[in-house]
């Protein structure tokens, strides 16, 4: 018994070896296979947090450039211009370009905004956000949505009235640099379409008066061309009550299909005219 026992015992014996060898072989990839996972997470994790740092240095250097470069661009010479452009030119990210757009549109430094305006429309990524097709339905926030989103918002405060008639940049004796812009981005869209006021007609009439704001002396018909006389608002809406959400502009001789077109009581004499437009591009 005592034999049968010892044999049993010898043969485990004997066999361990075996297993050993086998477990090692086959443990053996399998741990090599963990470590390299393991030292590949540890490398990527190092790289990132070194780019994050890298980063944060960028950020942190880009911010102090500007803080330096402030006096520069408050000076209504071409000290502000060059210092704009130089920032422009070292901006990697949207919200640093965002920034300096901040620090431009709020200035009262003519020169400043000017230069803006000029590195505005040389930037590629603005122009082909603009000729993206239903850019407005794009939900990335990037930087030339954000200055089509601020500057509409803007203007719709400064024109945001009641009633049922558009005052026009020549009564108004103006015609912003802002909104100058956002005349420029609203040409540079591959699709524009909205509401605009044309002018008063007298009850029962077609000839628009003096406050029209195309060339044409009578309303055009829908599916006619117009050209436009002077900078006007373009808007999401017809009149209801007050007047709709400014989304563009456009510059004189602009030229615009019109959709239709829909008149809207004054007073016992007169109507104000609104049409649905289409931006026709050259």
């Amino acid at each position: 018994m005592d034999q049968g026992r010892k044999g049993t015992v010898n043969k485990v014996t004997d066999t361990l070896p075996v297993v050993a060898s086998v477990l090692v072989a086959i443990l053996t990839p399998i741990l090599t296979i963990q470590s390299h996972l393991i030292s590949e997470k540890i490398r990527k994790f190092e790289i990132e947090n070194e780019k994050t740092k890298m980063e944060n240095l960028r950020k942190e250097n880009f911010s102090n450039l500007i803080q330096k470069q402030l006096p520069n661009l408050h000076k209504n010479s071409g000290e502000a211009a060059i210092s704009l452009a130089s920032l422009y030119a070292l901006a990697q990210k949207e919200e640093e370009k965002s920034i300096l757009f901040t620090i431009s549109i709020t200035s009262s430094n003519h020169i400043l905004k000017e230069t803006f305006k000029e590195l505005l429309f040389a930037d590629k990524s603005v122009i082909d956000y603009l000729n993206k097709d239903n850019f407005d339905d794009d939900q990335e926030d990037c930087f030339a949505k954000k200055v089509l989103e601020e500057l509409k918002q803007s203007e719709t405060l400064k024109n945001d009235r009641s009633g049922v008639v558009e005052k026009n940049s020549r009564e108004l004796n103006t015609n912003s640099l802002e909104k100058e812009i956002l005349q420029k981005l609203t040409l540079e869209q591959s699709s524009v379409n909205g509401w605009m006021y044309l002018g008063k007609v007298k009850v029962g009439s077609n000839k628009l008066a003096g406050d029209k704001t195309i060339y044409n002396d009578q309303i055009p018909p829908n599916g006619y061309e117009a050209r436009v006389l002077t900078p006007v608002n373009l808007r999401d809406s017809q009149p209801q009550g007050k007047l709709g959400n400014i989304k563009g502009g456009f510059q004189q001789n602009t030229r615009l299909r019109i959709e239709s077109s829909s008149r809207i009581k004054i007073d016992s004499r007169y109507e104000a005219v609104w049409a649905k437009v289409t931006l026709i591009q050259n």
